[in-house]
């Protein structure tokens, strides 16, 4: 039975293990209730490979980045109608300077 990774690429992983906040690069499974991830810090752009148990990812906070991006996005770009149904802020249109 294979355990699914409690870790996505795009991640950012904070706490104690770690001196500044990680972002998650690669997960691979190592074994049971382990992963092996590539992080990087978000400060200093250091590429770390280090092994996680569920122990480790207990003590560690975890931020999905991407979902917070993605749920930005919606909200920035779109405005309730008054059907109630999403449409975009302005009209996207195509401009051409000529001189």
């Amino acid at each position: 039975m294979s355990i699914e990774a409690p870790l996505q690429e795009g991640q950012i992983l904070t706490g104690a293990l770690f001196n500044g906040p990680m972002r998650v690069e690669t997960v691979r499974a190592n074994g049971p209730d382990t992963w092996a991830v590539g992080l990087v810090g978000t400060q200093s752009e250091r590429f770390r490979k280090v092994t996680l148990s569920s122990q480790d990812l207990e003590r560690l906070k975890i931020l999905d980045v991407a979902a917070q991006n993605r749920n930005f996005r919606n909200r920035s770009r779109t405005r309730p109608d008054s059907s109630g149904t999403r449409s975009p802020r302005w009209p996207i249109t195509t401009c051409r300077w000529t001189p």
